[in-house]
């Protein structure tokens, strides 16, 4: 059985809900690229065409999938383009339409709809993730999928992470719509696998992302000790079975907290507890 080799995709830290499409555009075009390959042109896109069909698992019987994927023309991104490093600017689409609305996506959750609680602006739908040194081109739902035929991605943290994973099958909702193939009820820990392309997405929750325990003692206030150098199982184990992970999360480290490293007690964070170091963050 061969290896896979994990792809580890880090967006920047955003807001949920001003750019749910953008904030998924910024982490899937490092996918296009590792997918792709590195361009090797200066200071401008070039067209280029993908076709081929990636290895399916055995009993795999979508007809769709089978057949050979239409050839793809995708905009490759100048090499000298840090994708992480920009600013968020209003998008006018040059005249498209936005990518979706919470009218268009039935995916997005009933907390987050705020078209239908009456938000009377739609400025919220109108940003774009601009790198400091180029122009991303538009998302293109179609071409992602061909892209990650036969592949499977993982997002991992908070609600940031789970907002990604919602923001991608939105975006992706043009071309097809996944089916929930979870192993579990638990809302944190969700699987879809869109059959056409063989193309798995899954989230796990997990805020703090090592190892966290939180104390059952009222008199310890919730106080969380948390394990520095252990990465938390919930994402670890079952992260080495996919060949993309998006890791997501704000930061949970400012609550109570006992922090371990290496089998020691390093300090703690607003624990109140006469001898331990208070670690402060800046």
């Amino acid at each position: 059985m061969t290896k896979k080799k994990l792809q580890v995709v880090r967006p920047r830290a955003v807001s949920p809900l001003p750019a749910l499409a953008a904030a998924a555009a910024v982490a899937v075009v490092l996918l296009l690229l590792t997918a792709a390959g590195r361009p090797s042109f200066l200071g401008r896109y070039e067209a280029i065409t993908i076709s081929g069909v990636a290895s399916l698992p055995f009993g795999y019987s979508s007809e769709s999938a089978r057949r050979a994927p239409p050839a793809v023309a995708v905009a490759r991104v100048p090499s000298d383009c840090d994708i992480f490093r920009g600013e968020w600017v209003p998008d006018d689409g040059g005249g498209a339409a936005p990518y979706y609305t919470n009218e268009s996506c039935p995916l997005i959750q009933e907390h987050q709809n705020c078209m239908k609680y009456g938000r009377p602006d739609l400025g919220f739908l109108r940003w774009r993730w601009r790198p400091e040194r180029c122009e991303l081109p538009r998302f293109d739902a179609a071409a992602f999928l061909e892209l990650v035929r036969g592949k499977s991605m993982a997002f991992v943290g908070d609600s940031l992470a789970r907002n990604h994973m919602q923001s991608l099958m939105c975006l992706l909702s043009k071309v097809e719509y996944p089916k929930d193939v979870s192993k579990t009820t638990d809302p944190g820990f969700r699987t879809m696998h869109y059959g056409s392309h063989n193309f798995t997405i899954a989230v796990f929750w997990s805020p703090y992302l090592v190892t966290a325990n939180q104390s059952s003692d009222p008199a310890a206030g919730g106080l969380w000790d948390l394990y520095l150098d252990d990465p938390d199982a919930a994402w670890a184990v079952p992260l080495a079975g996919f060949d993309y992970a998006v890791v997501s999360a704000a930061n949970w480290f400012t609550r109570p907290s006992i922090f371990h490293n290496r089998g020691r007690l390093v300090g703690c964070h607003y624990c109140l507890v006469p001898g331990f170091p208070d670690l402060k963050f800046r």
